[in-house]
């Protein structure tokens, strides 16, 4: 960007008088510069917030979202300390730890893996119309579609182009390697890495 602007105000000459000394540090920062955090941290969302989210992004119920042996739910039973919650009755904790365990990270997945493969399950069953993946057997233009769609419930925004490659070349890669079952595990797959981002699981 900066080397742009260079060889841009090179090419304009500096103005009238040609002193390209007029040039001075009061021009300001670049017009697409991102404002600096004052703090500058970033906070793991935690069980409640996690669950919640991933329920409206997949438009799932909250109690859908994961459970273990179909009735014990992974955020709030489970996985509850390592997700962030306090377990007062059963462990005594009576406050959230103050950090995140070595296990947050596999509870993390689990959770995810669990809601994506719920609510691609559904959209390829077709039942009551399909909120993400709907026709991604069709070929790359829906499969595209599934990708923005996916952005913007999950993180609330459009996918870059940069963003949509990787998850186009993600299907090239399943589909290389598992070629009958490539659109219900690269939806799987892509719904994964949305949702277990930092954009999406801190804040």
């Amino acid at each position: 960007m900066l080397l742009a602007v260079a060889v841009g105000a090179a090419a304009c000459g500096g103005g009238a008088s040609g002193d390209d000394d007029d040039v001075g540090d009061d021009a300001g920062p670049p017009a697409d510069a991102s404002p600096a955090s004052v703090k500058a941290r970033i906070k793991f969302k935690g069980n409640d917030r996690l669950r919640n989210e991933f329920a409206r992004a997949l438009a799932l119920e909250p109690a859908e979202v994961c459970t273990e042996l179909g009735q014990y739910s992974c955020t709030h039973l489970v996985h509850q300390v390592a997700l962030g919650g306090a377990e007062p009755y059963g462990l005594g904790l009576h406050e959230a730890l103050p950090f995140t365990t070595v296990t947050t990270p596999i509870a993390v997945d689990r959770l995810a893996l669990f809601a994506c493969r719920e609510r691609v399950d559904r959209d390829l069953a077709g039942a009551g119309g399909a909120v993400i993946y709907d026709g991604i057997d069709a070929g790359a233009d829906a499969r595209r579609g599934a990708i923005v769609t996916l952005y913007r419930r999950a993180l609330t925004r459009d996918p870059t182009e940069d963003e949509i490659g990787h998850l186009e070349q993600l299907y090239t890669d399943v589909a290389a390697a598992d070629p009958a079952a490539a659109d219900r595990s690269w939806a799987i797959a892509s719904c994964f890495a949305v949702t277990t981002t930092m954009e999406q699981l801190f804040y």
